[in-house]
């Protein structure tokens, strides 16, 4: 006679089991094929061990965020809007944008082109509308990126938006 109190029964999916045995918790079929899993891949799931991972403790460095702005952009606040339009003698487009906001991110690199090429017919301002919150209410800035064109001291035309360099170029010519 086999072990006494012992016979193999089938389960739901064609495996044998056994009862557990005394002070055996029985695990459901369900974790018990997980475990038999992992265990056949235990060899490549290594690869992924803690010390070739990533850090993700550390803060983003300065270089990885932001981008460097060109001498030919200037930025605006409160207190040096009024003065510096006043005293611009071209068009002036003003970006109302935020250091957490991505299309504003991804629209800088291009308004740095904008004014490296087009520096003697307009300057590039930026104001940033989580510092200048005055700014941003006075000219109406639900969203950002909003760029305005402001020529002699007055609101031309508004942009809302990350928008491609040709697109942006075309939509100020009239003004340049």
């Amino acid at each position: 006679m086999p072990n006494a109190g012992w016979s193999p029964t089938r389960t739901a999916r064609t495996t044998w089991s056994r009862p557990p045995a005394t002070g055996e918790r029985k695990l459901s079929s369900k974790y018990a094929n997980l475990l038999r899993v992992l265990s056949r891949v235990s060899g490549p799931l290594a690869l992924f061990d803690r010390q070739s991972a990533p850090d993700h403790n550390h803060p983003l460095r300065d270089k990885e965020v932001t981008h460097t702005v060109a001498a030919t952009i200037t930025t605006l606040t409160d207190s040096t809007f009024d003065e510096e339009l006043a005293a611009a003698s071209s068009p002036v487009l003003v970006d109302f944008w935020a250091e957490w906001c991505g299309p504003c991110l991804a629209v800088a690199p291009v308004l740095e082109e904008i004014a490296n090429e087009q520096g003697d017919r307009l300057r590039i301002a930026k104001v940033n509308v989580d510092d200048s919150v005055g700014l941003a209410r006075r000219f109406e800035v639900m969203s950002i990126p909003t760029m305005i064109l402001f020529s002699e001291g007055q609101p031309q035309v508004r942009l809302v938006g990350a928008k491609p360099k040709g697109k942006l170029l075309e939509e100020l010519q009239a003004f340049l």
